[in-house]
């Protein structure tokens, strides 16, 4: 065959080309992404007052974007809290009106937003719970003292 040292040759060099190439890409080039906080074990109050959940995360890289979701259960809910460029590594948010209370929730963070893309999970569960609500508080305070401004105005005392 005559074309055989042609192929051969060609052959040779895209493995040549292919040992060269490999070394070059490092693992540190793979996106490392790992939920900070909050990471297990934390208690989050909800209330009208909109109480927060602070997430904090690290990332191997400042450049991107992170996708942060609110886990409940065993991945039974999943909601989108926001998208975020991935140096920013924390952010705040309400407590969502729709997480009912419970100890079952956790958070998901995402490197982008395609379907292997490096993630990771709260290493445990959180809980929300019903926080001290300041609104209720103030307004329980005010009828308290009309109620007690009239026992006094309509039952006055005897002298």
């Amino acid at each position: 065959m005559k074309h055989t040292p042609i192929i051969m040759l060609g052959c040779m060099t895209l493995l040549i080309a292919t040992l060269i190439y490999v070394p070059l890409v490092h693992s540190d080039d793979v996106e490392t992404i790992r939920i900070i906080s909050p990471n297990g074990g934390e208690v989050i109050h909800k209330s009208s007052s909109g109480d927060e959940i602070t997430i904090q995360w690290y990332c191997s890289s400042s450049e991107g974007e992170v996708v942060l979701y609110l886990i409940k259960g065993n991945d039974e809910m999943i909601w989108y809290l926001d998208k975020m460029a991935a140096g920013v590594q924390s952010a705040s948010f309400d407590v969502p009106d729709y997480a009912s209370y419970g100890s079952d929730y956790r958070i998901k963070i995402s490197y982008g937003t395609l379907q292997d893309s490096p993630y990771d999970y709260s290493d445990g569960y959180f809980t929300i719970k019903r926080g001290f609500d300041t609104e209720a508080f103030v307004i329980i305070g005010i009828v308290a003292f009309v109620v007690i401004a009239l026992v006094f105005l309509l039952y006055p005392r005897k002298k």
